[in-house]
């Protein structure tokens, strides 16, 4: 029997790729260049929009599950398949990762284990990424909850509960940071972009996108194929995400900033949801990598990111932590080249013998029940 692989979308590992990419280069020129420039401006836009394309494209790819699977199917065992497929993808790797990071770092903060180290800037210490998988993973948790509860139980279009619930997703955080703003002045960073229940809005944007395109395809459709759109998503983007972002860090006024530490965040979230929209319609796209032979390497950065992502800061520290102080701009250069190889090195062990064995293990399993259910209800 031939094995069937998975078609995947070039447009999205492009979107993946590109966010641990932006992240990389974050953390790069923040641990290897400060003795050579001021990196600080540079070092938040692209830590940021790095971060928020991975917001959004999670939002974007769970909510398509939870169209199809749970307002489609709303049983409590859906949710639970849910959560089992969610936290077999995103769990292992994460734990594994962090008891070995509280080994290193003698100090074991308990908050890691189920996702609130957020509210202590502390206990970020252990595992400094670790505080945007918080936020994932807290979406994950409430989101598919929430539209199982509203689709099962109010007797109303599953349509427009699904973007109600989504809506609410978006709406409440955003006022919360309202209120958190106006009553304790927090800082832009640690205090409101790193918060949990302050985020949320980012990733409910992108399974907005995903109902829009299960749901209202035609609408999509249109989205996909306008240069306005586009233009816009550039334009939105360079302004808020790049312009606002870089010029009010450098100037420290981010932290005063009423409009960046509230509407900044859903608004690019937003852009992003239509350049996702965009990329992952664009043929375009698919038949330039396919011409130019780099969908081999943007698919194997797009599989590798999750790994990528949680093993580079730990590397980037401890490089820089031994390499010599005095080093030059081309030392410099080297030292990032180098840990950023080692990086790759060590997130290819890991998605061979952890991620991708589990992954495989999950699929089955999964499978196996699915195919069970069907043979019961149709008697086969």
């Amino acid at each position: 029997m031939q094995k069937v692989i998975p078609m995947r979308n070039a447009g999205l590992d492009v979107i993946r790729s590109s966010a641990i990419v932006l992240v990389l280069v974050c953390h790069g020129i923040g641990f290897f260049f400060p003795p050579h420039f001021d990196v600080l401006g540079t070092m938040y836009v692209t830590g940021y929009m790095g971060v928020e394309l991975f917001f959004v494209l999670s939002g974007f790819l769970i909510g398509k599950i939870i169209v199809n699977d749970i307002a489609g199917n709303p049983r409590w065992s859906s949710l639970a398949e849910f959560y089992f497929r969610r936290w077999m993808r995103t769990l292992p790797l994460y734990y594994i990762l962090f008891l070995l990071l509280c080994i290193l770092s003698g100090k074991f903060p308990a908050t890691g284990l189920v996702f609130v180290q957020n509210f202590t800037e502390e206990h970020l210490n252990v595992f400094p990424v670790s505080w945007s998988l918080s936020i994932e993973e807290w979406f994950y948790l409430l989101m598919p909850l929430a539209v199982l509860l509203s689709v099962k139980y109010v007797k109303w279009n599953k349509t427009a509960l699904f973007f109600i619930v989504s809506a609410l997703f978006v709406l409440i955080p955003t006022a919360y940071k309202f209120a958190v703003a106006a009553q304790h002045s927090p800082a832009w960073d640690f205090g409101v972009r790193k918060q949990i229940f302050l985020r949320l809005d980012s990733i409910a944007i992108g399974v907005i996108a995903a109902g829009i395109q299960c749901y209202c395809g035609s609408f999509y459709e249109k989205i996909a194929k306008s240069n306005l759109a586009l233009a816009a998503g550039v334009c939105g983007l360079s302004y808020l995400g790049a312009y606002y972002v870089y010029t009010r860090i450098v100037d420290h006024a981010m932290d005063a900033s009423l409009f960046g530490r509230t509407l900044l965040f859903p608004a690019v979230s937003l852009f992003i949801a239509i350049l996702l929209i965009r990329t992952e319609r664009s043929e375009r796209l698919k038949r330039w990598m396919e011409r130019t032979k780099t969908s081999g390497l943007v698919r194997y950065v797009s599989v590798t990111s999750y790994s990528v992502y949680l093993i580079h800061f730990t590397v980037y520290s401890y490089a820089n932590a031994i390499a010599n102080a005095e080093r030059s701009l081309f030392g410099s250069f080297f030292l990032w080249i180098g840990s950023t190889t080692l990086v790759y090195c060590l997130a290819h062990v890991m998605y061979t013998y952890i991620e991708s064995p589990i992954l495989k293990w999950r699929d089955s399993l999964t499978r196996n029940r699915r195919a069970i259910a069907k043979e019961a209800s149709t008697g086969a």
